[in-house]
């Protein structure tokens, strides 16, 4: 009858030849390794298209964040200690009294960078920001006086205000419409903030003029401003929401290398 090459034994149910069950596991290795490399690739470039984009939002809440106002901080021109200057580029002053520029000092320290403004007469900038509907925007100033300056009642308030239309001159904002503002207690030898927000109802009649920025001292010798700023809110998701979206990145990536590790098992 002869033995049958097909018995019990080839199956490996009676014990088979080890050497061939165990080639047939080793034969697999190479494809199993292969599928986790790809599986791995996939994750790597999932968590980088994740970092690349989180990148990406940086630039993008920088540029959404972006002040509206130019020369804000009075940088503009650059001086050095002792130094002070009339011209305040970027806006309009009321001549009437002298306004102007000035390095730090000891008796007021600046709120940002190393120059303030002085005024003692009102000061405007029109920007080149025009209303929306629905938008909010959000003004911001600090107020303070010299502890070396004589003021009448310390302390004595400084108006910050957003207009509409209208042109910008000599400090005032002639043809425009008053939309509102904040005042700010000025104190000695400081800054105190202040803010003030608007958002644009439905059917504003301002909807398509020009935003511009009032700065106003009270009656009295002179106010310092720094930092001013005008911005809207960010239209773009949050680090939270970006670290979200990384997770399932992640998650994305651990599921498909699982699938792809069955797939190479099965």
């Amino acid at each position: 009858m002869g033995d049958d090459p097909a018995g019990p034994d080839a199956g490996g149910r009676g014990g088979g030849d080890p050497a061939s069950a165990h080639g047939g596991l080793i034969a697999m290795k190479p494809f199993q390794t292969l599928g986790a490399v790809n599986g791995m690739r996939l994750l790597n470039r999932l968590c980088a298209a994740g970092l690349a984009a989180l990148i990406m939002l940086g630039f993008a809440q920088a540029a959404a964040a972006q002040n509206l106002i130019a020369n804000p901080s009075f940088e503009t021109p650059t001086l050095t200690a002792g130094q002070t200057t009339t011209s305040v580029p970027g806006w309009t002053v009321n001549s009437s009294r002298p306004s102007g520029i000035a390095y730090n000092i000891p008796e007021l320290t600046t709120s940002s960078g190393n120059q303030w403004l002085f005024f003692r007469r009102e000061i405007s900038q029109q920007t080149t920001t025009i209303i929306e509907a629905g938008q909010t925007y959000t003004l911001t100033g600090d107020f303070g006086v010299r502890t070396d300056r004589p003021f009448p009642a310390l302390p004595q308030p400084a108006s910050l205000e957003l207009w509409a239309g209208g042109t910008a001159m000599n400090g005032a904002i002639p043809g425009g419409t008053f939309i509102g503002g904040t005042g700010v207690d000025v104190v000695a030898g400081q800054f105190t903030p202040g803010t003030f927000v608007w958002t644009v109802p439905p059917g504003s009649p301002f909807v398509g003029q020009l935003l511009s920025v009032r700065l106003t001292p009270s009656v009295g010798d002179e106010i310092a401003a720094d930092n001013i700023s005008l911005t809207t809110p960010s239209t773009v998701p949050t680090l939270s929401e970006w670290a979200m979206i990384l997770l399932g990145l992640m998650l994305a990536g651990g599921a498909a290398l699982a699938i792809q590790r069955r797939r190479m098992t099965v």
